[in-house]
């Protein structure tokens, strides 16, 4: 039996040099996983069922024979079922998976200044639509995930607990992108208990758009181009500092460590990182050969230290893990590189009179885990309505919220918003709260 696509079963269309992952049934469009679309486009021409499955060997595919089933029920695929002896190698543990994402990262760093990339921004808006979508940008309108809340309220509410009582505060935020945290914090704040807020950013055009915000409220604000770890303001000046989202942006350095252990070092930054490991007790037997370390967000725990108030806050979030050293993440333009939350805590404990350190989701308050939208369909979806040259901004969307364009587009997947698949992928992101 033969089995054979041709290109007019496809969606033949691409925006901005991206394929759309989609398969035209009738008058409505099929998103597809990446998966599908691999096996979907090997089966472009007539090959027989065995050709097929020789071929998928040559794919990096981990469950492609659940995917075929998926396929058939969706009736796009006729596979010829014939018993075929297929031996495939049992992929590594997921620890072992981890190591060596770390050690590639570590083999393949090269040193680049992301000051450079973060200065060449224009334009404010579109920026976390097409290069970096965080988290607070995804939930920057109240959702069911958070009660009703946006991202700015619930983290308000989070830190509220923390805060001691002043009669007016000084709040610094650093790196605050679209001024979406700020104009919650303001809002819930305002200008008689605010002294001042500023902004410390390296991209001109977000301090433009942060300070625009708080001075529609009239809150007294001010901006300051600066690159973190390096904040160039009086000892005790805040009682809140905010670091949302930003330190995976800091650089970080790549280590040997047989040489770290045997006390080996030769760069100024080798020597820093020595430092910290010895001063602060830090683990590192745990390690690949060669690791990434996070230098640089360590240095922003001791400056954020000094500026910092007797009983000043600070908050910090970002994607990581507790005891999984940094990994790379491309992010349109530049290299994020996640955060290795261990190093952290025991650094904070030693300077700080009280450090808690838990998921973003929990201290959010997540407490409804509606489904949302895969990362996957919604890119999919944007590309497909602006291919249609109809607006489709990035959003977690529930099922419930894309209603609208169910008689448009059929096979949307949705998952929870703590799984990898996620848009939000809220199991990776965890943030520590510390007290001076």
């Amino acid at each position: 039996m033969y089995i054979g696509l041709t290109d007019n079963d496809f969606v033949a269309t691409k925006h901005k040099g991206k394929y759309l992952l989609a398969y035209q049934q009738g008058e409505k469009v099929s998103l597809l996983t990446r998966k599908e679309y691999a096996i979907l486009t090997k089966l472009k021409g007539k090959i027989t069922s065995f050709s097929f499955l020789r071929s998928l060997s040559k794919l990096n595919v981990s469950d492609f024979p659940s995917v075929i089933q998926n396929l058939q029920r969706k009736k796009m695929v006729a596979l010829y079922k014939k018993k075929q002896s297929y031996k495939r190698k049992i992929e590594n543990s997921e620890v072992k998976n981890q190591l060596l994402a770390e050690f590639i990262a570590a083999k393949k760093f090269k040193k680049s200044n992301l000051g450079d990339f973060h200065r060449s921004i224009k334009h404010a808006e579109g920026h976390f639509e097409l290069y970096e979508t965080t988290v607070a940008y995804l939930l920057r309108n109240s959702h069911l995930l958070l009660e009703g809340k946006n991202y700015g309220q619930a983290l308000v509410k989070g830190i509220l607990p923390f805060l001691r009582e002043v009669n007016k505060l000084s709040i610094l935020e650093i790196g605050g992108g679209l001024g979406l945290v700020a104009k919650d914090i303001g809002n819930y704040f305002g200008s008689k208990k605010v002294a001042r807020y500023v902004f410390g950013d390296l991209t001109f055009p977000f301090l433009k758009r942060q300070l625009l915000v708080l001075r529609k409220k009239r809150i007294q604000s001010s901006g300051v181009l600066l690159q973190a770890p390096y904040l160039c303001f009086k000892e005790g000046s805040f009682d809140l500092a905010v670091a949302n989202e930003m330190i995976a942006d800091l650089s970080p350095l790549r280590l040997n460590k047989i040489d770290i252990l045997k006390g080996k070092v030769k760069t100024e930054g080798e020597r820093q990182a020595l430092y910290f490991i010895r001063k602060y007790k830090l683990q590192i037997n745990n390690a690949p050969v060669y690791f990434l370390f996070n230098l640089e967000g360590l240095k922003l725990l001791l400056q954020l230290h000094k500026i910092l108030k007797k009983g000043g806050v600070a908050f910090i979030s970002e994607y990581g893990l507790r005891d999984s050293y940094p990994v790379a993440s491309f992010c349109g333009g530049h290299t994020e590189y996640s955060i290795n939350f261990s190093h952290f805590i025991e650094v904070a404990k030693k300077i700080y009179s009280r450090v808690e350190f838990m998921k973003l989701g929990r201290f959010l308050g997540c407490k409804r885990v509606p489904k949302i939208i895969k990362r996957t369909s919604l890119y999919n979806l944007k590309r497909l309505l602006l291919f249609k040259n109809k607006p489709f901004p990035l959003f977690a969307y529930t099922p419930k919220d894309l209603e609208p364009y169910k008689n448009e587009v059929i096979n949307l997947k949705y998952c929870s918003p703590y799984s990898p698949e996620s848009i939000l992928a809220l199991d990776n992101f965890y943030c520590i709260i510390l007290v001076k």
